[in-house]
């Protein structure tokens, strides 16, 4: 939805519409970046586990909310709100990589950007975001 300053007499103003995108991109491009491990398929990107909203297909440059609920943890059994997984630095996903034992030659890491984020309980390196974004550098 626009603001009232893009719309002219019912209609939107194209210069102030790029100029508000134009605003919005700076502004990520100031953002964080974040990494996030995930599967490399012939078809895309996906998930490693759980999907969202049903797919575990991952679409890169567009904002992506994750379904947020509570989750009890695999290793520990600690009860947390869930979200994207996210690593702060390419370091800590490499790391975090040599954890996996299947689908190896499927993973991969990725650059993204990331809004509302916060520690995961029962992990200090892996944060939780309610949105990402999957990038190219």
């Amino acid at each position: 939805m626009y603001s009232d300053c893009v719309v002219k007499r019912g209609k939107r103003d194209p210069e102030k519409i790029k100029i508000i995108e134009m605003e919005k991109k700076e502004q990520e491009q100031k953002m964080t970046t974040w990494y996030k491990i995930v599967e490399k398929h012939a078809d895309g990107l996906k998930t490693l586990f759980h999907g969202n909203n049903g797919s575990r297909l991952l679409k890169i440059n567009i904002w992506l909310e994750a379904n947020i609920k509570m989750v009890i943890d695999g290793s520990g059994g600690k009860r947390y709100l869930s979200g994207w997984h996210i690593l702060k630095n390419h370091q800590d996903a490499v790391d975090f990589l040599r954890k996996f034992r299947k689908r190896r030659e499927l993973l991969h890491i990725v650059p993204c950007k990331a809004k509302n984020v916060s520690v995961k309980p029962s992990n200090k390196i892996v944060f939780l975001a309610q949105w990402v974004k999957i990038i190219k550098e």
